[in-house]
């Protein structure tokens, strides 16, 4: 498996869509572009690459120059791993605090 589907599918165990670890993998080798050459890049149609680089945007991994021809830049890999970092955080509080409410069996002497 070559380097880049192997980053591809990390990207995809953690959160992205297929076509968002393609888009954010070419971007972090040929940033700036624009959604066209991401299109060609990635093998997908112009107004599907738009959808992937919007919502890419919209979760704060891509960052995009506005102008007559607008273009993508991934952000840097520390970053993407700060924020993943703080949605996982996020995550766990939230199911503590589910949990802590629950009304739960004590003093299960089993053995597993």
């Amino acid at each position: 498996m070559n380097q880049i589907r192997k980053s591809e599918d990390t990207l995809i165990e953690i959160e992205f869509s297929k076509f968002e670890a393609a888009t954010f993998i070419f971007l972090l080798q040929h940033s700036p572009s624009t959604g066209y050459k991401v299109a060609k890049g990635i093998g997908t149609s112009y107004s599907n690459a738009y959808k992937i680089l919007k919502s890419l945007e919209k979760k704060g991994y891509v960052l995009a120059e506005k102008g007559d021809n607008n273009r993508y830049r991934a952000i840097p890999i520390d970053e993407v791993l700060n924020i993943l970092e703080k949605k996982f955080n996020q995550r766990k509080n939230n199911l503590a605090d589910a949990i802590a409410d629950l009304p739960l069996i004590e003093n299960d002497q089993r053995i597993y």
